[in-house]
């Protein structure tokens, strides 16, 4: 099953259920990962997009494990974006560790371990026609699993960018 749910089109499907149709900028697929990711509700501003996924039974506030997809609006680059975010990411955890991967595609590939922070993550960066688009997985470091971190690795490295959302070549 490949997702293809996320960016700036959520709607709410049926107003009296509150369930969620989501349209994603990145295709992934979801299904290698057998367990029952929920939706929270989306985040926006005129800057962006967010959705984060928890497993069933867990919420945003008590996480374990998380994935995300994040739209950014942007005309920085993506070594502009990486390099601000490993900024604030110092400023939290000085020996926080992370490092990159650079992608046939363009696209790159940052994996990070946060103590202080208390997460370990696997982020990809793509450049769109309009920002940057992020697909994330992210796992408390003392309940990291290595069979579930091959699992979302693999996720995370055969996504791509949503048709709509790739820049032109010429």
């Amino acid at each position: 099953m490949c997702i293809v749910a996320c960016a700036v089109s959520l709607q709410a499907a049926a107003a009296a259920t509150g369930e969620l149709t989501i349209k994603s900028s990145i295709k992934f697929h979801l299904a290698k990962d057998p367990r029952t990711w929920l939706p929270e509700r989306p985040l926006t501003n005129e800057t962006g997009f967010t959705i984060e996924w928890v497993l069933k039974g867990d919420s945003i506030n008590t996480w374990k494990e998380m994935f995300d997809e994040k739209t950014i609006l942007t005309k920085d680059s993506i070594r502009q974006h990486i390099d601000v975010w490993k900024s604030l990411l110092a400023r939290v955890d000085s020996k926080a560790e992370a490092r990159e991967e650079e992608n046939k595609d363009g696209s790159i590939t940052v994996i990070y371990t946060s103590i202080r922070g208390d997460e370990m993550g696997i982020s990809r960066y793509f450049r769109g026609v309009d920002g940057i688009y992020i697909l994330s997985y992210r796992v408390r470091p003392k309940l990291q699993n290595v069979q579930t971190l091959k699992i979302w690795r693999d996720i995370i490295s055969t996504a791509v960018l949503a048709p709509e959302h790739v820049r032109k070549k010429g």
